[in-house]
């Protein structure tokens, strides 16, 4: 093997494989992996990064496409953008204590990864960080984020379950789900600035936590997005109108346990449900009027 370093600065500018090297240590001299020292260098299977690194520079491990394991030190604190984009054996990322960005594109393209363990301090997660990491399953986001960039799982089509941090300045959907097939998704009752929109098409049926509470709904973006943000007036109505209207009578009875209905409304949402014919959703409606606010009856009482 053979490196070209820049001794004064400590920097690893390229490394230069011999033929049929499958794994490789970096030297001790080392601090910073230089940008696309590693590209393209489809033979390694295994690096081990030695303690006294701090940065990966950007694209360093660029297309390293049969690279299966990468050894990081805890001293690593930086890793720069697409610094292993397309690497497509890479099976599982875990990430040291020390990271805090995971930059955009870092992780891209890496068909074969199922699971990355990231940082528990970890703040902030940049763009398409995970775009195309096809083979993804779940990941859990430490509470410690605080912001994402857009399509940070563009097109994970296995992940299934994903657990959204509290605490995040902005929740946009188009980061977490456009081009995913999630059905489960775990989200904190004090999400704030909530960006949605349609990007909830690909799973048949989504699974929403609020305020401790399941609700399962089917394949409706509309829906799913109104859960998202469900304090909003308009989406309570729309949310409340949906559940009686398809029967979803399990859901209801959460979603009026969590609050966002004043008792003023619901002889609102009674009427509906009487000119629908849900008189399941009618009951369910009538009882909690009459639990939170005395009974009162009227001319639809049953």
């Amino acid at each position: 093997m053979a490196f070209m370093i820049d001794t004064e600065h400590h920097i690893l500018k390229r490394y230069i494989p011999e033929v049929g090297e499958t794994e490789v240590t970096i030297p001790e001299n080392v601090q910073i992996i230089g940008k696309y020292a590693f590209a393209g260098c489809n033979s390694l299977y295994v690096v081990h990064i030695p303690e006294g690194v701090t940065e990966i520079q950007k694209g360093a491990f660029r297309e390293c496409e049969e690279l299966l394991v990468v050894h990081f030190p805890e001293t690593l604190n930086t890793i720069g953008e697409e610094a292993f984009s397309f690497c497509r054996s890479l099976g599982e990322m875990i990430l040291p204590e020390s990271i805090d960005i995971i930059p955009k594109e870092a992780f891209s393209h890496c068909t074969n990864l199922i699971r990355a363990i990231l940082p528990r301090k970890l703040q902030k997660i940049e763009d398409c960080a995970f775009a195309f990491c096809k083979k993804m399953k779940y990941i859990r986001m430490p509470y410690s984020v605080h912001s994402v960039g857009k399509n940070i799982f563009f097109q994970c089509v296995k992940l299934t379950s994903l657990t959204i941090p509290h605490g995040m300045e902005n929740f946009d959907c188009a980061a977490f789900f456009k081009k995913c097939w999630l059905k489960f998704v775990l989200i904190p009752e004090d999400i704030q600035n909530v960006v949605s929109k349609d990007y909830f098409s690909a799973a048949e049926v989504i699974h929403f936590v609020i305020q401790g509470y399941l609700f399962s709904v089917y394949c409706d973006p509309r829906l799913a997005a109104a859960l998202c943000e469900p304090a909003k007036p308009e989406h309570i109505d729309y949310i409340m109108k949906s559940f009686i209207k398809e029967r979803h009578t399990a859901n209801l009875k959460a979603f009026l346990e969590c609050g966002f209905v004043e008792i003023g409304q619901i002889d609102e949402y009674i009427c509906f449900a009487i000119e629908r014919r849900r008189y399941e959703a009618q009951t369910i409606l009538i009882n909690y009027k009459r639990q939170h606010n005395g009974y009162q009856p009227k001319n639809w009482d049953l």
